[in-house]
């Protein structure tokens, strides 16, 4: 997953598509990126942050998961040079 930074680093994927819960409790986010894979996130995530395709996908180094809007995400957000 490509790292972000702000004063402090993330990590985020672009989400092309949101698929239903598929025989878990939860639903797959695809990401923009086709080289990364789908990954599942739990019914709680959907409920609080709503994601919507465009918008990303966040993970702090402490596994807290988050979503931001395309906008608001890249008003915050730089990309990490390697």
């Amino acid at each position: 997953m490509p790292k972000y930074e702000r004063p402090f680093t993330v990590w985020a994927l672009r989400i092309a598509e949101i698929l239903p819960p598929a025989g878990f409790e939860g639903s797959m986010l695809i990401p923009a990126d086709p080289e990364r894979s789908p990954f599942p996130v739990t019914n709680d995530f959907i409920a609080k942050y709503k994601p919507e395709p465009g918008g990303y996908y966040i993970l702090y180094a402490n596994g807290y998961q988050t979503y931001m809007t395309a906008e608001q995400f890249e008003a915050t957000y730089r990309l990490s040079q390697p």
